[in-house]
């Protein structure tokens, strides 16, 4: 069996309006952005309905047969690029045939603009998107990001589907949730209190996507009520390059909130520090390495391309002299991810100024006062 995901699990978690757009097995099938490849024409469904769907089962026997479905491009093109793919890393095999995993997001709410994310993801970036209308700009923000910044986004109303519904009234073995910043979301919150005050809280693993920087003595009691707690906390750098790239957040507030939820959670798994891989923090990744090092809880780093990967901040427009000061670290898949963008390195320095410094514009900031020297001196001379 090539992958597990679509015997197990269903994904919630992009919308259009009060309407989901798709149902998929796993989060990396697609993109806000792309075409839907299992090719959904009518969503009114509750998550065990589409679980059982023909596209689902059409799925299922072709991974049970180790053939290679089109569904499962993403995973493909990456094994493709000698990158381990993201099913490589699903350590759970065993073909349940049975929805026990519910993958959801309420909204795109959330607490910060992250440079590489775009406003259907953070609501926050509509501040961004604003500005660049206003500046008539939203062609060249949208060319610089290679289309990933595009579009007006508003916050989905799921509070009254048909889905969301269907989770507050059906627990599962294992939630997942992601936004967004699924704390900074209401909606979120009171799946988790449904949970609790329904007694299901103590038989159900939690695995979620946050930014870490929402932990506070409440939420983690909340968090304390579950089985076990499966988080990965999206945190690409440290100091003022992590300010720069996770906009407007102080990195000291993110550390003391990260800091206390690893001392006062009672019922940690795996935590996973996830590292998108940009131009802007590929200079400075020992010194994140580090800092996890220094962390009261032992974390485990991930590491994944920016999206696109041919947008501005990809490393692959840096000068050759600079990939060679890329740090080594201990990862299979950051020297997999290094080793790709020595391979397909196109020096542009133009394309890379161009998405750094419109949101500088932006923004009111300058790279200068936030990047790594070497990076710094090359964008300048």
């Amino acid at each position: 069996m090539l992958c597990s995901y679509p015997f197990k699990q269903i994904t919630i978690r992009d919308w259009d309006g009060d309407r989901i757009k798709w149902f998929h097995p796993c989060c990396n099938m697609s993109r806000p952005d792309w075409e839907d490849p299992m090719d959904w024409q009518n969503t009114d469904f509750t998550p065990e309905e589409a679980f059982n769907s023909k596209q689902f089962k059409e799925l299922r026997e072709a991974l049970s047969n180790n053939k290679k479905h089109p569904f499962c491009k993403t995973c493909w093109d990456m094994e493709d690029r000698g990158i381990e793919s993201f099913r490589i890393h699903n350590d759970d095999t065993k073909p349940r045939g049975k929805l026990d995993v519910v993958d959801f997001i309420a909204s795109n709410k959330c607490n910060l603009a992250c440079r590489m994310c775009d406003p259907q993801t953070s609501h926050r970036l509509m501040l961004d998107f604003e500005f660049f209308s206003k500046e008539h700009l939203l062609h060249e923000v949208e060319e610089a990001t290679c289309g990933k910044f595009r579009g007006r986004m508003t916050i989905p109303k799921t509070i009254n589907t048909k889905q969301y519904q269907w989770l507050l009234n059906n627990p599962v073995k294992e939630l997942r949730f992601s936004g967004g910043e699924p704390f900074f979301d209401n909606q979120i919150i009171k799946l988790l209190d449904k949970y609790i005050a329904e007694g299901w809280a103590k038989d159900t693993i939690l695995a979620y996507h946050t930014n870490g920087t929402m932990f506070n003595p409440l939420l983690i009691e909340k968090l304390n009520k579950f089985k076990k707690q499966h988080p990965k906390l999206s945190i690409d750098a440290v100091e003022e390059c992590y300010e720069y790239i996770r906009y407007p957040q102080s990195f000291d507030e993110l550390d003391r909130s990260v800091r206390l939820f690893l001392k006062a959670s009672t019922n940690l798994g795996r935590v996973n520090i996830a590292v998108v891989v940009s131009a802007l923090n590929i200079l400075e990744l020992h010194d994140h390495w580090q800092w996890c090092c220094t962390l009261p809880k032992k974390v485990y780093i991930s590491y994944c391309e920016v999206y696109p990967d041919q947008r501005g901040i990809s490393p692959i427009y840096l000068s050759r002299q600079l990939l060679e000061h890329i740090p080594w670290l201990d990862s299979k898949k950051f020297t997999q991810i290094r080793n790709s963008y020595f391979r397909r390195n196109v020096e542009d320095k133009e394309k890379m100024l161009r998405e750094i410094t419109l949101f500088d514009y932006s923004r009111n900031q300058q790279y200068k006062n936030y990047l790594h020297p070497h990076l710094i001196s090359w964008l300048d001379s």
